[in-house]
Formats: C-alpha cells, sequence, structure tokens
C-alpha cells in the first residue's frame, strides 16, 4: 500500500513537472525587428535587408528548469530562402585555394524577444568567417573569424544596423 502512494506520488509530480505548469510565457508574443548588413567580396558589395519575424511557439518544464520556443524567419522570401533553417549562415564565397567564407546574420529570437538567460548578448552584431579546406586546416586549424585575416581575402563587414530588441516580461 505504501508503496502504490508513493508510486501514485512520485507519478503526479513528474506529470506537473512535465506539464509546463509554471513556466514562463512572454508579455509580448510577437515582434518584427528590420535589419540591413552590406558586406563585400571582392570589391563588390551586396546589401541584405529585411525583416526578422519572432513569434512564440511554446513554454514547458523540462528537467533542466524550463524552456521557451519560438518561430523564427526572415520577411522576405527570396532572402529567408538563401539561409538555412535555423541557420541564418549563407555561402558568400567559395574556392578551392583556402576554403568557404561564410556570412552569419546573428540572428536569434531570444535575444530580440528580451528571454530570460539572454542579457549576455548585447548587440546585433552579424560577422563573416572562413572554414578553410584540408589543405590549409593543419596550417591555420579550422577556421577563423578574425576581420584581418578575412580582409587578406577580400571580405568585410561594411555597415549593419538593425532594430533593438523589446523589453518583454515572463511570467
Amino acid at each position: 500500500m505504501k508503496i502504490r502512494r508513493l508510486f501514485i506520488v512520485l507519478i503526479l509530480s513528474l506529470s506537473l513537472l512535465l506539464s509546463g505548469c509554471g513556466a514562463p510565457e512572454p508579455r509580448i508574443k510577437e515582434g518584427r525587428f528590420n535589419f540591413s548588413i552590406t558586406y563585400e567580396v571582392g570589391g563588390e558589395q551586396e546589401t541584405i535587408s529585411s525583416a526578422f519575424i519572432c513569434k512564440f511557439k511554446e513554454a514547458g518544464r523540462s528537467f533542466g528548469g524550463y524552456y521557451i520556443s519560438w518561430d523564427s524567419y526572415i520577411e522576405d522570401e527570396e532572402i529567408e530562402a538563401l539561409f538555412p533553417e535555423y541557420n541564418y549562415n549563407c555561402i558568400i564565397l567559395e574556392t578551392n585555394e583556402y576554403g568557404v567564407v561564410y556570412l552569419d546574420l546573428n540572428l536569434h529570437a531570444e535575444y530580440f524577444m528580451s528571454e530570460p538567460g539572454y542579457e549576455e548578448i548585447r548587440d546585433f552584431i552579424p560577422y563573416v568567417y572562413i572554414l578553410y579546406n584540408e589543405a590549409f586546416k593543419e596550417e591555420k586549424g579550422y577556421g577563423d573569424d578574425d576581420p584581418t585575416v578575412l580582409a587578406s581575402y577580400g571580405v568585410r563587414i561594411v555597415s549593419y544596423s538593425c532594430d533593438k530588441p523589446i523589453e518583454n516580461i515572463y511570467k
């Protein structure tokens, strides 16, 4: 009888933990953030301008505390198509000589929607980085995001701007 009662209490406690009870939800559940990035490759400049859309998906409890999920996308479908899902970076230069250079937009719904725990991210800062091919990996390592190194390959970010994150409350 004691074991049965203990088992029932354990199951009820576990189901409450996993049900999302008490997981904080944002007061503001959607946001639209305009951004523009101009980068240069080999003397040619390209600009990407659109809006980053964030929509609250769900909040729940897990064994480590709680989680908050977001749906996010780039508003301009042509620009969105350049970037793989959930990974806002794309190839901007590919050579057989040294490797592949990526532009990372560094877009995170958690940052723009002021999710707790993301206060360390201070600013929206896109960046470029290179992943070296096999011939360069032994000499230079896996990759590099040093602007001086990238400038030697003719790649740099010229300018960027973006709307600031919202001030949100989670309850």
